[in-house]
């Protein structure tokens, strides 16, 4: 019975190894394509899951998302329950990065490191929503956004138009090559968030 001969095997794996090398490069940005995808859309259920809770239990619910620590979660207003046993808390993918546009609230609730440009349409904040930002923002970090459902599901006027999300390198920066980010905005009745696939003025 004939056998592969030593060259065979050595020709063999050398043309593994070329492939391998060529594919790579376009497996890699695949996968980071999925990464982004997939943590959009676990926000996106977030934003669903937060307000049902609020609605369910009658009480505010704090969708959080700090970029500096690079984490998000959901919990009950602290003013309503100083412990929630059922809080989430997640770790945004070493691979994507997040942004806000900013709300209604200028000065820290609702923005982020890197949000972008004020929205024409975010003029609609009250001051016992300027006093409730700046109290909640106290108890997050500095650049922490907030969106937060009141006790009847309704998004409160301090809460982000819409977070982004996008890719990065492993230093933190923006990948030139895939400078496109994917939105998670408020619908334009204001009833809810959706992931947007239409081009919005702030999805650059």
């Amino acid at each position: 019975m004939a056998a592969f001969t030593l060259i065979e095997l050595i020709c063999v794996m050398s043309l593994l190894i070329i492939v391998v090398g060529v594919v790579s490069p376009s497996l890699s940005g695949f996968y980071r394509g999925r990464n982004l995808d997939s943590e959009v859309r676990r926000f996106y259920s977030l934003t669903l899951y937060g307000q049902q809770r609020a609605i369910s239990e009658g009480m505010p619910m704090l969708l959080w998302i700090d970029p500096d620590e690079r984490r998000y979660g959901l919990q009950a207003e602290f003013s309503f329950q100083q412990q929630d046993e059922k809080s989430v808390d997640y770790r945004l993918d070493e691979n994507v990065a997040v942004q806000f546009e900013r709300g209604a609230v200028a000065g820290g609730f609702g923005l982020g490191s890197g949000s972008a440009s004020t929205s024409s349409s975010a003029q609609r904040g009250t001051s016992s929503s300027v006093v409730r930002a700046a109290a909640q923002a106290s108890r997050f970090g500095r650049n922490t956004g907030i969106l937060r459902f009141e006790a009847d599901g309704s998004i409160d006027s301090s809460s982000p138009l819409a977070v982004g999300f996008y890719d990065q390198d492993k230093t933190g920066m923006r990948e030139s090559d895939r400078r496109k980010s994917v939105w998670v905005g408020q619908r334009l009745n204001g009833l809810s968030y959706e992931i947007q696939t239409n081009q919005t003025a702030y999805a650059r």
